[in-house]
């Protein structure tokens, strides 16, 4: 876990791939609960699924 996520302002972007497809990523907080959690949303600095556990993250 990368520690800048800790400050600044970081706020939720919807996840485009490299095609220009909008894709679906795996929760970070989630994922290490071992729960399968996708969502559109991503954290626009830190570059990771976030969705719903964007607070919890930051």
């Amino acid at each position: 876990m990368q520690l800048f996520h800790l400050t600044g302002r970081h706020f939720p972007k919807i996840y485009i791939d490299g095609k220009g497809n909008k894709n679906r990523r795996r929760c970070v907080v989630c994922a290490k609960k071992n729960q399968k959690q996708t969502s559109h949303c991503e954290c626009k600095i830190c570059n990771v699924g976030l969705y719903p556990c964007f607070e919890l993250y930051h």
